[in-house]
């Protein structure tokens, strides 16, 4: 499943993938696999 909708999000503020890493706290290759769905976005932190 792909989460076009977050890529979406982010694309629409002009924001990179690096940038919304950043604020996550997570690597941007990590945050690239939640937009492909290769890894499942946690319903907690």
């Amino acid at each position: 499943m792909k989460f076009h909708r977050i890529k979406d999000l982010r694309e629409d503020n002009d924001k990179y993938q690096k940038d919304i890493a950043e604020l996550l706290g997570i690597s941007q290759q990590y945050y690239s696999e939640y937009e492909q769905g290769n890894r499942t976005i946690p319903s907690s932190i």
